[in-house]
């Protein structure tokens, strides 16, 4: 799927003009932030539940 915009971006990035270019840039790396905070929250996540996890642990101890 990403790739598919990447490469449906560049052509439009060799078609159009430098505005449509600034806007399709933009756009990428949108997508691209979004997809990395997306992973980053459920790694933080996943690391709290643990972290969650070992606390309760050790009290049952």
């Amino acid at each position: 799927m990403n790739s598919t915009l990447t490469i449906i971006s560049f052509a439009l990035v060799f078609t159009f003009d430098s505005q449509s270019m600034l806007v399709i840039w933009t756009l990428m790396i949108w997508t691209w932030v979004s997809t990395a905070s997306l992973i980053a929250i459920i790694v933080w996540r996943f690391i709290l539940k643990r972290k969650q996890e070992a606390e309760m642990e050790r009290f049952r101890i």
